[in-house]
This record gives structure tokens, C-alpha cells and sequence, in this order.
């Protein structure tokens, strides 16, 4: 078990198992859980009428107003940025000052660390709850984190820095979180220091599957989606790092 447990707590059942903290939530006693986004969008609400508030958007029934995205990484204009719900994605890279100056886009997370890695193509969907084209549930908005990566970056290293942040920040006190994110830190500081097997890709997977749907709480769920879709978009660069013990970007 982890050491850490003890600073931390443990986590508790989360509903339907156990009942929401509006019921029993600080010292067993109903709690109102929000965060400041929630809080300040009461008060646009309050003045120009709920009727109103709901027509801010393009369409998207569960996804309206407006929506405070911290986007960071690869582009001209980092920072915190208030933008409506459903935008067309590339609008908002370009709210964002676009990928930066010389460079294409290869790849984004578009709702923080536990999200997915998207491709960089489409970019005209809407940017909102509903609207993130996807085929799995490894996108979304999640947090409004939207990090943007350009054609410079080793995915293998950055995966394995997401990697190491939640196996860290695991509790341990489920299984298969605690060992699966322990074994998943020890193979990709395999990878890097090019000591990758090709039969490491295959167990990569099957860890993630052993995690998927059966961890105690949300973050090893969340822990296993960058790296499912950085194997789906760029398995080369796995195989780089196996092969030649280096990635295919920096080279």
C-alpha cells in the first residue's frame, strides 16, 4: 500500500453506493460542492434570466453558456480564455494565437491530463460536451485543460510523464490502480531508457483493459486514456524507442 495513504485519506464509495454530499458529505452532514466557475456563472444567470442564459451556445441542448478553458502548450497565446460552448474547435486555437509560429499541430488533450490524445484533424466540430468527435469515451472536456502539442513533440516521454504524475497520485487502495499504474511506471522507464520489448506495447494494452471500469475511484480510469490513445496514434514511436533506444522526433 502506498505510503502516502495515511496524508491522504481514503477515498469513500461514491454514488449509488453511498449518498450524494448533499445528503452526507463533510462530517456526514449535507454539503453544496461547487467549484468558482460554478459560482460565477450563478451570476449572468441571475441577471439576465435563466431563458436567456440558455440561448448562449450553437445548438447543443446539454452544452450552453460559456465555459472557462485553460489552454497551454504549443501555441502563441497561452492562458485562460471564456469561450461559448460549441465553438468550432479551430476558432478556439485560433482565440489561442494558433500552434505556434513554424510549427503544425500534432496532437492535443482537450480536457487535461486524463483525458485522451486527439488527432489534429477534424478541427471544425463543436467544442463542447457533445460535440468532441470520438468513437471511445477517451475524449472530452473533462477540466477545460486544453493542452496543444506540435510536431516537435516525443509522445513516448509525455506519456510517460502522465504516467508517473498518477502513479504517484494513486492512494493505492484498490488494486487495480495501485499495481497497474505501478507496473505501467515501470514499463514505459523501461521504454525510455531503451530497454522496450515490442511484447511491452501488448502488456501496455492489457494492463489498461485490467484497469479500465475497475478501479475504486475515477483517477485510474483517467490514468489509463492518454495512454490507450497515444498507442492507437503513435505506435511508431513506440516502436522507435524499442528499436533504435531513441524517439523519431528528436533523433
Amino acid at each position: 500500500m502506498s505510503s502516502l495513504m495515511g496524508e491522504r485519506g481514503m477515498p469513500r464509495l461514491k454514488p449509488p453506493a453511498a449518498p450524494l454530499p448533499m445528503i452526507s458529505g463533510v462530517w456526514q452532514r449535507p454539503t453544496v460542492v461547487n467549484n468558482v466557475e460554478t459560482v460565477a456563472t450563478m451570476i449572468p444567470i441571475l441577471e439576465m434570466g435563466g431563458e436567456a442564459y440558455s440561448k448562449i451556445g450553437y445548438g447543443s441542448p446539454r452544452s450552453r453558456g460559456t465555459k472557462l478553458f485553460s489552454v497551454s502548450g504549443h501555441v502563441n497565446k497561452p492562458g485562460v480564455y471564456e469561450i461559448v460552448l460549441g465553438t468550432p474547435f479551430r476558432e478556439v486555437m485560433e482565440i489561442a494565437g494558433g500552434v505556434r509560429d513554424g510549427h503544425t499541430l500534432k496532437t492535443y488533450i482537450p480536457g487535461g491530463s486524463s483525458m485522451g490524445f486527439a488527432p489534429p484533424e477534424p478541427l471544425d466540430y463543436p467544442f463542447d460536451y457533445e460535440g468532441i468527435p470520438a468513437s471511445t469515451k477517451t475524449l472530452g472536456l473533462g477540466s477545460g485543460g486544453l493542452i496543444v502539442f506540435d510536431e516537435t513533440t516525443p509522445i513516448v516521454p509525455v506519456t510517460q510523464r502522465l504516467v508517473d504524475f498518477y502513479h504517484h497520485e494513486s492512494c493505492g487502495k484498490c488494486t487495480p490502480c495501485r499495481e497497474g499504474l505501478n507496473w505501467l511506471h515501470k514499463i514505459y522507464q523501461r521504454i525510455v531508457a531503451g530497454g522496450g520489448r515490442e511484447a511491452d506495447l501488448d502488456l501496455i494494452w492489457d494492463i489498461c483493459d485490467n484497469i479500465r471500469g475497475k478501479s475504486f475511484c475515477a483517477l485510474g480510469e483517467g490514468a489509463i486514456w492518454p495512454v490507450m490513445t497515444s498507442l492507437q496514434l503513435f505506435r511508431d514511436e513506440y516502436l522507435s524507442y524499442i528499436k533504435t533506444g531513441k524517439d523519431m522526433v528528436t533523433a
